[in-house]
């Protein structure tokens, strides 16, 4: 299985959309609907599950975004948190985030601490989407996502990571404190270097690797 590392698979995604003419929203919606199909997998119908998805203000949180839009166009309860203040997204993510408000679906912000108590109060999910960091993070969590990740994993439901699990950094495989500890990681193009060294294997869990659309001399 071939693997590649954070910056490799950013200069993959740029080639595509740069020298192949392909969309980044297009990317980014196809991404969006190959998580959705394996969190829809996971639903128990008779249950009635309430997935929760927590985005942030990146192009992770945008295909966050893209899950929660398909995942209602398939009748399942969805409740969305969105980390800090709508007004900074950007191009793809902020295109997305529009659609959802305008098909009347609430989105939950978290900013602040009582944001966060409120979180806890009212938390309903059974299964929970992470898309929060993408590959490009390095570093420390931010103290308040750290409190709200440490609670997700505290809460033993099963978490779903878009392209890295949060915290995870996707080419050393070293773990933030508050890494969101996924069964299931859904990433795209390749698996990255960090999923199978360093503290990477304890937090990936299952990974699935999707094509989003990458022209195959590319991977």
């Amino acid at each position: 299985m071939k693997v590649v590392s954070a910056p490799q698979m950013r200069q993959i995604d740029k080639i595509a959309i740069e020298n192949y003419g392909i969309p980044s929203i297009v990317l980014m919606e196809n991404a969006g609907r190959a998580v959705a199909g394996e969190v829809f997998k996971m639903c128990d119908d008779k249950k009635g599950d309430i997935v929760t998805i927590f985005c942030g203000k990146g192009n992770n949180g945008g295909d966050g975004l893209v899950v929660a839009r398909h995942l209602i166009m398939l009748g399942k309860k969805v409740v969305i948190w969105f980390l800090g203040d709508p007004k900074n997204l950007k191009k793809d993510a902020a295109i997305n985030f529009k659609i959802l408000s305008k098909m009347g679906q609430k989105i939950n912000t978290l900013s602040r601490p009582n944001d966060l108590k409120r979180l806890r109060k009212r938390f309903k999910g059974d299964i929970i989407v992470d898309a929060i960091f993408g590959t490009g993070f390095s570093g420390s969590l931010p103290p308040l996502v750290t409190a709200l990740t440490d609670f997700l994993n505290y809460k033993e439901k099963p978490i779903i990571s878009i392209d890295v699990p949060s915290g995870l950094n996707a080419t050393t495989g070293s773990a933030a404190p508050g890494t969101i500890a996924a069964a299931k990681t859904v990433t795209f193009g390749l698996a990255k270097k960090g999923f199978y060294i360093d503290e990477g294997p304890r937090y990936v869990g299952e990974v699935v690797i999707y094509n989003i659309g990458f022209p195959e001399r590319l991977l």
